[in-house]
């Protein structure tokens, strides 16, 4: 049997459970966590990951891929290797998602003119499309989130964390 955390410990929801269950169900002492903001920082990732996966399940498309599709948007013709730099992505982890960004029909790889050795990435028309209509149900998404926060809130958040970037 689980211990009740006394009144004196602050108390948060245990990981994964849904932030309204969580208010409700078991809550756990974080002892020195309480005191860590990466802590802090990686749940509110999680949660906000979880809301985005399922606005973009629709299409069958997770956040990384969401943001390799958005990065060759905005600068076609980069090579992967600047696209996993820019993301943090591990190159062999970029390749993969390339390969099932390619077979769906989204991208398409070509030699580069700069370098033989690597390839220039670039959206298809189908790409372009599903990437039109993927940025919509994440922009549905980041209105809902600035809901929940509130206005100003939402821009402070944005602004501290952009920061870091």
């Amino acid at each position: 049997m689980a211990a009740k955390p006394r009144p004196s410990q602050r108390a948060v929801p245990v990981i994964g459970e849904d932030s309204r269950a969580g208010a409700e169900a078991a809550r756990l002492d974080l002892g020195i966590l309480e005191g860590h903001l990466g802590y802090f920082v990686r749940r509110l990732q999680v949660e906000i990951f979880q809301q985005l996966i399922t606005a973009l399940a629709p299409f069958n498309v997770r956040p990384a891929q969401f943001s390799v599709l958005v990065l060759i948007e905005r600068n076609p013709g980069q090579p992967q290797a600047a696209i996993a730099r820019s993301l943090n992505i591990e190159r062999a982890a970029l390749a993969k998602m390339l390969h099932e960004l390619e077979r769906r029909g989204w991208i398409q790889r070509l030699p580069s003119v700069d370098d033989g050795r690597s390839h220039a990435l670039f959206l298809t028309g189908a790409g372009e499309d599903a990437l039109t209509r993927i940025k919509a149900l994440a922009q549905d998404h980041e209105r809902r989130l600035e809901r929940r926060l509130g206005a100003r809130r939402y821009r402070e958040l944005a602004a501290l964390l952009k920061d870091f970037g």
